[in-house]
């Protein structure tokens, strides 16, 4: 699409459509591109990148999401706007970057601009990839001893295209913007100690919302990390993903949301977002497919674009989000009875379930409405009933609590002689909630971790014994503890050790909603649990 007319000044680009012509330029050398209709194709999570105006950008999409889209477009921009910059695309290995990503966005710039590469028999076209450019290029700007691996534009632009597998060879490159493909399979060193220091050179500034070439005080130097999804530590440590994890879970899997985070002060901005988000551009069922056909953690980390996604080895592999996390709220029931499931660490919080079971002929539901997972300092049962009396002070069919038989013993946390109705939790809990009628039904000893590990697989892998086991997709923390945690060598929970930077408190960051769930399943199923450890499922 060759029209005259994309300008600099960003709030005219968007609010006139990206048309007509803002700036004046002067020569048979130009490139002139329209981004209208290429702007209106983009789905939103690459519209929040394409408007960055931060210095590192992450995509991360999943596979078929629309990624090289994306930095076809964008690649465009910087060269029909700035000319004497110089940009760099790079990928993992030099067959993946000449016969996937530079191929690929060379497609893009065809089919949406109408850039041709230069025919020499002709004398038209708009670029050359690996040779010196024709006298009719404008060149002032550039004087390479060698154009190999160099694209260059009429306009007197250039793009080095590199691969990481030999990242020592951008040493003493400048560039101003720059592409990395397929950042997952890159090692650290190449993009923090080369690549970052590389891309430095001046000629974009940043004027509010503007990019202009007109010097002042603050200098643009871009660099888009675009990958789709891999456990990758080094990324997830460069843009603080851990500490979004609840948000990104939460967001990802719900095809109509995605995670979007920028950090001014640390100049970054993120986008994560599932592939569904890029559907309308696929193959009709395309995903559908895949969804049938990969397991379910490769589902999760290569549609939906979880960078957490479980890589094997975890304790509840039966779980499946896709199965068992309602995306619609799960319905209150005021004519039931309310059952309530506690564990009593108190980092990172105390915590607490609430549940209703449903019957529906051979089938049971188990209905996990709520987490509570209070934090300093509200970390307390005292503190935990309150809340759950405020929300429930209505409700009239009684309770049921359940939870660790540990709560049992007298608490090290009170004074047990000023305060002897204090003695443990679960004394807390029935004087504390004796208003909404509690029936007192934990276990005397806490069942095994191996067989109500295999008892809860086995339901979510199958409902067994007819039961079903859905969450609300407002129970985070209990999403995240059946994803995240990991099986030991011995069988049982591998509970990982963390620490609070802030705080300097070590906690165990996995195991705390899905312990409070393991205690009520095995003391409300008893029966069921029980034929299950003796072989029978039915």
């Amino acid at each position: 699409m060759r029209k005259s007319g994309l300008g600099k000044d960003w709030d005219t680009f968007k609010e006139k459509a990206l048309t007509g012509r803002l700036w004046e330029k002067d020569g048979s050398t130009d490139i002139d591109l329209d981004f209208t209709d290429y702007y209106a194709k983009l789905s939103d999570p690459q519209k929040y990148i394409f408007d960055s105006r931060e210095k590192m950008n992450l995509m991360y999409m999943g596979q078929g999401g629309g990624k090289t889209y994306f930095a076809g477009g964008k690649s465009a921009f910087f060269v029909s706007n700035f000319p004497n910059v110089r940009g760099l695309i790079c990928a993992n290995t030099y067959k993946q970057l000449t016969q996937s990503t530079v191929q690929n966005i060379r497609n893009v710039w065809q089919t949406e601009f109408g850039l041709q590469e230069y025919n020499r028999k002709t004398g038209e076209g708009d670029y050359v990839v690996g040779i010196k450019p024709p006298d009719s290029f404008e060149s002032e700007n550039h004087n390479l001893d060698s154009y190999q691996s160099v694209i260059s534009f009429r306009n007197g632009a250039i793009i080095f295209i590199r691969s990481l597998d030999n990242y020592k060879a951008i040493e003493g490159m400048e560039v101003g913007w720059a592409f990395m493909d397929e950042t997952k399979d890159t090692k650290k060193e190449a993009v923090q100690e080369v690549v970052l220091s590389r891309v430095r050179q001046n000629g974009m500034y940043l004027h509010g919302k503007n990019i202009t070439d007109t010097v002042t005080n603050r200098p643009f130097t871009p660099i888009y990390i675009i990958t789709s999804p891999a456990k990758v530590s080094w990324i997830n440590e460069m843009f603080s993903l851990d500490k979004h994890e609840l948000d990104i879970k939460g967001k990802i899997y719900d095809k109509t949301t995605f995670f979007k985070n920028k950090d001014v002060y640390e100049s970054t901005r993120v986008v994560i977002a599932s592939a569904y988000y890029n559907e309308k551009n696929l193959p009709k069922n395309y995903l559908q497919d895949r969804e049938r056909i990969l397991p379910k953690h490769l589902v999760n980390l290569l549609i939906y674009s979880d960078p957490f996604s479980p890589e094997g080895g975890e304790f509840y592999k039966g779980f499946d989000r896709n199965k068992h996390v309602s995306q619609k709220p799960l319905p209150y029931d005021d004519t039931k009875k309310i059952n309530f499931t506690f564990d009593f660490n108190v980092n990172p919080y105390v915590t607490c379930l609430d549940i209703q079971v449903h019957k529906v002929e051979d089938k049971t539901y188990v209905f996990i409405l709520n987490n509570w997972c209070l934090g300093n300092p509200n970390n307390s049962t005292p503190a935990l009933c309150e809340k759950i009396r405020n929300k429930y002070h209505r409700h009239t069919e009684g309770i049921e609590v359940y939870g660790d038989p540990a709560g049992r013993a007298q608490s090290t946390r009170v004074d047990k002689q000023k305060e002897p109705d204090r003695a443990n939790d679960f004394k807390i809990i029935m004087k504390k909630l004796s208003s909404l009628r509690p029936r007192l039904k934990v276990m005397r000893k806490a069942p095994g971790q191996i067989s109500r590990a295999d008892f809860i697989n086995a339901i979510f892998e199958n409902n067994i014994f007819g039961i079903h086991i859905i969450i609300d997709k407002s129970c985070k923390e209990t999403i995240m503890d059946f994803e995240g945690l990991k099986e030991s060598k011995e069988g049982k929970k591998h509970k990982q050790m963390v620490k609070d930077n802030v705080t300097g408190v070590s906690y165990e960051k996995y195991g705390h909603t899905s312990d409070a769930f393991d205690y009520f399943i095995c003391q409300y199923f008893s029966s069921e649990y029980k034929k299950f450890k003796s072989g029978r499922v039915r």
